[in-house]
């Protein structure tokens, strides 16, 4: 199998990791940040991306949780929890349209923070603190795009 479909199937899978929502016991809002969301960065190499980042966004009474998984340098780099496991802690703010999340890099073994904003159709991600290590690596800020509502 050719580097180009390794990687391909590899983001594919990325896509799928971050598949339907899980139900849980609770209260669900309606929050819009709820749901997956994707970014995948211009650049490309064989057709390839350079980087993609999924969020599978869960809000219940005002507490979000998910995941996190960021593929980068084609697919070299790659950062995202085990199947059923989730690496997203936060909280939902009063307007229901923007939280607060720590994210569990698996990759470093460390946390780093980030704020969410739904703009539109639209999920504004930036990282508010990283960690002060060599294996840390994550997305920055990037806008995503909804790709399964709740």
């Amino acid at each position: 199998m050719n580097v180009t479909r390794s990687i391909a199937s590899l983001l594919l899978l990325a896509l799928t990791f971050v598949s339907p929502l899980n139900a849980r016991e609770g209260r669900l809002l309606n929050s819009g940040i709820s749901g997956i969301w994707a970014f995948t960065t211009k650049e490309r190499k064989n057709g390839v991306p350079l980087g993609f980042l999924s969020l599978r966004l869960n809000v219940i009474n005002l507490k979000v949780t998910g995941t996190y998984c960021y593929v980068w340098n084609f697919g070299k780099k790659i950062d995202c929890p085990d199947d059923g496991e989730e690496n997203i802690q936060g909280v939902l703010a009063d307007d229901l349209g923007s939280a607060s999340i720590r994210v569990h890099s698996l990759y470093a073994d460390q946390d780093f923070k980030a704020s969410l904003r739904l703009l539109g159709n639209t999920l504004e991600f930036n990282t508010t603190s990283t960690p002060n290590d060599d294996r840390f690596f994550s997305a920055g800020d990037a806008l995503l795009i909804r790709r399964i509502a709740p």
